[in-house]
């Protein structure tokens, strides 16, 4: 699980979150943790069926999420 703090300017928790599970294949599960001002705290939860994933591939990960937002 990794941590990302994302302004929210135009976009919704839910546009987030969509654009989100399109980013990543690996991406299991997303939890908004805190809101602060127009900051949102999310969490996000990467799996994969075939392998354990290091954590240097759920931060690749992430990054691609990070890009599409």
């Amino acid at each position: 699980k990794l941590d990302l703090n994302v302004k929210t300017g135009k976009k919704s928790y839910e546009e987030i979150k969509k654009l989100s599970f399109e980013s990543s294949y690996l991406l299991e599960k997303m939890e908004l943790v805190d809101v602060y001002k127009e900051t949102l705290t999310l969490r996000f939860y990467f799996s994969s069926t075939k392998k354990n994933l290091t954590e240097v591939e759920a931060g690749l990960e992430l990054a691609k999420i990070k890009k599409n937002l």
